[in-house]
């Protein structure tokens, strides 16, 4: 089951000067701290993020892979993207 991210939509402003993929890692940084992403289910998936918010799956994956480089995420192949606890 994925976790209820999809209540807390960021809204992409796409007059910004700030790339897409900053301001969606900010979002999933805000999300973090204050709790609404728990570690126990998976971020939901790419494909599905990427439509919600209006952007390419290329954009959420470099925010995602930079959060994961920063040690945010742990990828699982086949399983999914989950919070880090430790």
């Amino acid at each position: 089951m994925c976790i209820g991210v999809y209540r807390y939509m960021v809204k992409i402003n796409k007059n910004s000067a700030q790339p897409y993929y900053l301001q969606i890692k900010e979002w999933l940084q805000d999300q973090i701290a204050t709790g609404k992403l728990s570690a126990d289910a998976p971020l939901p998936d790419e494909r599905s993020l990427a439509k919600r918010l209006g952007t390419s799956r290329v954009t959420v994956r470099r925010a995602i892979m930079e959060l994961t480089r920063a040690g945010y995420f742990d990828r699982v192949r086949g399983r999914g993207t989950f919070l880090r606890t430790d």
